[in-house]
């Protein structure tokens, strides 16, 4: 009887079984490729709608800048409501010429989070500790490490990697999966990279 629900702004990836509803769009200069939701009464009240159809006990978000409409739904409703800080919006906006107001909002933000969200994780030790000095807290961390029975040295396909190495046999090979977007630093990896 479980229902996969998401609420996000349409994604043409969301697989058919997935109950989802939309929420528009609000277009955002610090996250120039990412979706970012509009807060709104309107938007709010269709959360509202959908967390009491599918009869939710807990909801798992992004603490977003804008994550605060789901903590009010799920306040409103008496939801059980869980975060996690996986992009360091601090220093997108410092990196993105944001200004002191805009910091300061998504600090205090940030900080109320840890006071109306039932729960609180990070995806690193360096977060953890970084979202603890602004006196932050996280209960939790949720590991995003390699699994390396999965991806291990023995299963290591020669001519692939050969392929990608444009045949330098002692090159050192870095792959990255993910989103090529500006929050996701990726110009820190070539650096670190390149220095190798």
């Amino acid at each position: 009887d479980k229902v996969d629900l998401v609420i996000e702004v349409r994604d043409a990836r969301i697989p058919l079984a997935t109950d989802y509803i939309t929420l528009d769009l609000l277009l955002f200069p610090a996250f120039p490729v990412t979706n970012v939701a509009r807060p709104g009464l309107n938007m709010l009240f269709r959360i509202i709608a959908c967390l009491s159809k599918h009869k939710v006990d807990v909801l798992h978000i992004t603490n977003s800048g804008f994550s605060h409409i789901f903590a009010v739904a799920c306040l409103y409703l008496g939801i059980t409501i869980v975060g996690c800080y996986h992009t360091d919006l601090l220093e997108l906006l410092s990196k993105n010429g944001g200004n002191w107001f805009q910091k300061s909002c998504i600090y205090t933000k940030e900080l109320i989070d840890t006071y109306v969200l039932d729960s609180c994780a990070t995806t690193s030790k360096s977060f953890e500790n970084k979202l603890a000095g602004l006196h932050i807290p996280c209960q939790h961390i949720i590991v995003t490490a390699v699994d390396t029975d999965i991806f291990s040295k023995r299963k290591r396909n020669e001519k692939l990697r050969k392929k990608m190495m444009f045949g330098d046999e002692k090159g050192f090979l870095c792959v990255y999966v993910g989103r090529i977007s500006r929050e996701k630093r990726i110009d820190i990896c070539v650096d670190v990279i390149s220095q190798m």
